[in-house]
């Protein structure tokens, strides 16, 4: 073998380890750059809730349960939506019971926020006087006496939890009614009666008239008959 042909083959055998390890760390620099890669490093994408049962067979979610709109005036009555959501292993009935009772609770408390708020009557309006408190506290007890459920409707939803495991839940909503010219007269007489502070009183009744014509004005809607009881 001639001194040429010696020095060639060992310049060749020299370099294949480089040329063998510069395609190797190009494989690895390639891989995974055009291959699509498990979110969070493999972690379960959260998926869109799905609605797997609705009451009486539904095809769809009635628009008033969704409670984007929670106070409204609907055919003379004044309406508050309560919506609320329980395990999926909970009785539906269950889940309407207790949100009728929470919708009974919260429809008090959105009048008091609502004539106080109106009527400018608030704590700092008179510079810490004890008299506000006191001439207003009778509007977290009101028995909204004639107020009756109306409407009810439940739906089981198939949906993704925190760890993005698909957990089932049971969806319902009520409606609370009461006409509104009872409501209108059982909280004047109230007002009338527990208002002592004569300017404190009279900013109460001009918030009450404001805030039921606020709710005509903006919350009017014509009664779904869609769901059932």
């Amino acid at each position: 073998m001639s001194l040429h042909r010696i020095r060639f083959r060992s310049i060749v055998l020299a370099a294949l380890p480089l040329v063998m390890a510069s395609a190797c760390t190009s494989d690895k620099g390639s891989k995974g750059v055009g291959e699509p890669v498990a979110a969070n490093g493999g972690e379960k994408a959260f998926e869109e809730s799905k609605v797997i049962e609705r009451v009486g067979g539904l095809k769809e979610t009635p628009k008033w349960a969704n409670g984007m709109e929670p106070i409204m005036e609907e055919k003379g009555n004044v309406v508050y939506v309560q919506t609320l959501t329980m395990e999926g292993n909970s009785r539906p009935e269950a889940c309407l019971k207790a949100a009728s009772d929470m919708g009974r609770a919260e429809f008090v408390r959105q009048i008091k926020d609502g004539i106080t708020a109106a009527g400018q009557v608030t704590e700092s309006s008179a510079s810490g006087d004890v008299a506000i408190e006191s001439n207003i506290a009778y509007l977290s007890n009101l028995k909204l006496s004639g107020a009756k459920t109306t409407e009810r409707y439940w739906e089981k939803v198939e949906e993704s939890d925190a760890s993005r495991n698909r957990v089932l839940k049971v969806r319902c909503a009520t409606k609370v009614a009461i006409p509104k010219n009872l409501l209108d007269q059982q909280i004047r007489k109230a007002t009338e009666t527990n208002a002592t502070n004569p300017e404190i009183r009279k900013k109460l009744l001009e918030g009450q008239k404001t805030f039921l014509d606020q709710i005509a004005k903006e919350g009017a809607t014509p009664a779904e008959g869609e769901s059932q009881q």
